[in-house]
């Protein structure tokens, strides 16, 4: 399996850990701008027709969300990962999925 561009930026051991998510993900074919939106100072925009809408869109439906979630919350992930977004500067305060 090749890598996507944002599977690039993980760690080996990140990756291998992502492998068995990602290929059951809703996202593995979706554009990857949608899930890692531009970060820069303020709000990200959320609203219907952007990208980090469209990306919980497709998160809300997958049957891995939870392990995607903490696979990010475990690894201070940057973008949308099971339906959050987490920021450079933040990450959601607790867990939902357990």
């Amino acid at each position: 399996m090749s890598k996507t561009r944002h599977e690039e930026i993980l760690s080996e051991e990140m990756f291998n850990e992502l492998k068995p998510i990602y290929a059951d993900a809703n996202c593995k074919n979706c554009p990857s701008e949608w899930f890692f939106p531009a970060i820069s100072r303020g709000k990200i925009p959320s609203g219907p027709g952007t990208n980090v809408y469209n990306a919980k869109q497709i998160c809300s439906e997958c049957k891995v969300q939870k392990e995607c979630y903490n696979f990010a919350y475990k690894h201070h992930c940057i973008g949308v990962w099971g339906g959050v977004v987490f920021g450079s500067e933040r990450k959601p305060r607790k867990r939902i999925f357990d």
